[in-house]
């Protein structure tokens, strides 16, 4: 290949008990698919670094067997490269992690 890979995120959570998988990454949108394999929820936090300025939404929806969820909704500014976001994850459910612009 004639590139090499970028590093997008850095989840700030011990990597027990969880799942992650990232299913698109660019300039202005991200999104990843997570699993708390533990019993309560999980307070976390990421950096993203590929993302261009200015005001996101990030979104975490809990996929049930046929609907969906919405578990919690946060906005965020990035000023610069490495922007720290907060969120909850839910136990035991597959959930959607979207990052959109504003």
């Amino acid at each position: 290949a004639g590139y090499f890979p970028l590093n997008a995120v850095r989840w700030l959570t011990p990597p027990r008990d969880i799942a992650v998988l990232v299913t698109e990454s660019t300039a202005s949108r991200f999104s990843a698919e997570l699993f708390g394999f533990g019993e309560r929820e999980r307070s976390m936090s990421a950096e993203f670094y590929l993302l261009d300025p200015g005001r996101y939404k990030l979104t975490i929806t809990a996929r049930k067997s046929e609907s969906q969820d919405s578990s919690g909704s946060y906005e965020f500014s990035v000023e610069n490269r490495r922007t720290r976001v907060f969120f909850k994850l839910p136990p035991r459910k597959l959930c959607v992690l979207h990052i959109s612009p504003r």
